[in-house]
């Protein structure tokens, strides 16, 4: 990975994570606010289960390796995301 010797490459790629991460987090923030994430969860823990559930890895994972169209993976993992931390979705 070009992040691992670029310096450059390095805090461009931490910077879009970090914002991915307050993505996250802001949407955890809201459904904690709406009373709607499960009662199961932190806000800290549910914020990391859903940056992980949506990290580059996980969309390489199963669009390159197993072979899932773009909209199978939002599809699946917005399915995945709804049934995990949201209330009354099991």
């Amino acid at each position: 990975m070009l992040r691992e010797t670029d310096a450059a490459a390095a805090i461009a790629w931490k910077n879009r994570m970090t914002a991915m991460r307050d993505g996250c987090r802001a949407t955890i923030d809201m459904l904690h606010v709406e009373n709607t994430l499960a009662d199961q969860w932190t806000r800290d823990t549910a914020t990391d289960t859903l940056w992980t559930l949506l990290s580059i890895s996980n969309w390489e994972s199963f669009t390159i390796e197993c072979g899932w169209s773009n909209q199978q993976y939002i599809e699946n993992i917005k399915s995945i995301a709804e049934r995990t931390l949201l209330k009354n979705q099991r």
